[in-house]
């Protein structure tokens, strides 16, 4: 009789065991079948198998990043950026998921976020090409959006300008025909008006 209890301890346990387990041949399978499909330019089947992988071991910063790989070539980039978010919160060492982020970011054009992930894949990395490319281009164009928001401004500076000195012209011109028009007859009416008193 006690051997049947243990043995039904031992299968509940086994059966727990089974349940709340990891298993990691599973979600490796899924991921390398993720990534074959990404490889292949199938990018909505790489998701299924990101999606699925990821149920199986949401703690894998790689599968993240695939899956925002997938999305960002679906251009999926709010998608992607979350993906990709996730996976530099897991592992915020690698160079090339500020890179991918940034390029989600650059897509949607959040230029000052995609400054600062290919900063990061910068000092990650300090010798990678291609982000010292994109951060040259994402950094010459914020310069010359500023440039421009000053020429804009200065020109509407001087729009304002000229509108407020045809505006005192305007005014100028009315006080003038004010005066022409009310008082030159007051002062007429009264020298009249003393010559024959």
């Amino acid at each position: 009789m006690k051997s049947y209890y243990v043995t039904m301890i031992v299968m509940i346990l086994w059966g727990l065991g089974q349940v709340f387990a990891q298993s990691p041949p599973e979600y490796q399978l899924l991921h390398q079948k993720g990534r074959t499909a990404l490889d292949s330019a199938k990018y909505e089947e790489a998701l299924v198998f990101f999606d699925q992988a990821i149920h199986k071991m949401p703690y894998y910063s790689q599968i993240w990043f695939d899956r925002g790989q997938a999305k960002l070539n679906l251009q999926d980039y709010q998608g992607a950026i979350y993906d990709l978010s996730v996976a530099i919160e897991k592992n915020p060492h690698k160079t090339q998921m500020y890179l991918q982020r940034g390029l989600a970011y650059r897509a949607i054009q959040y230029d000052e976020l995609a400054l600062a992930d290919f900063e990061q894949a910068i000092q990650i990395s300090p010798n990678n090409t291609v982000a010292k490319q994109y951060f040259q281009e994402i950094d010459q164009k914020i310069a010359q959006e500023i440039q421009a928001d000053v020429q804009n401004n200065n020109e509407n500076l001087l729009l304002i300008q000229s509108q407020n000195e045809y505006r005192r012209q305007i005014r100028r011109q009315r006080r003038n025909q004010i005066i022409c028009n009310t008082a030159l007859p007051v002062g007429v009416f009264l020298l009249l008006n003393r010559w024959v008193w």
